[in-house]
């Protein structure tokens, strides 16, 4: 049962990052066509930088415990993979704002 559904949360994930792939090109080009191809890649290093802080500090806060406590291979595996799955949905929340 684990391995499907990780399959799809996965699936969805790549989805989802695919997704924001046109609107940040957009705004590439849009920035580079006005000469100010510095600011995109400001913002885009500062929403990165958020991205992988949400990644790290979400991901460690909750898988920690499932790693640390869980009597199952089973649940820390699943305890990872909540942990990064979450972390990586909060990374997003913090970057885009």
């Amino acid at each position: 049962m684990w391995r499907p559904l990780a399959f799809w949360i996965t699936l969805a994930y790549t989805l989802l990052v695919l997704a924001a792939l046109p609107p940040l090109i957009v705004h590439y080009w849009f920035l580079e066509s006005l000469g100010k191809a510095s600011i995109f890649w400001t913002n885009f290093t500062t929403e990165f930088a958020l991205f992988l802080t949400g990644i790290a500090v979400f991901s460690a806060v909750i898988s920690t415990p499932f790693r640390t406590y869980a009597s199952s291979p089973t649940v820390r595996k699943a305890g990872v993979y909540a942990g990064l799955w979450i972390g990586v949905f909060a990374g997003w929340l913090w970057s885009s704002h």
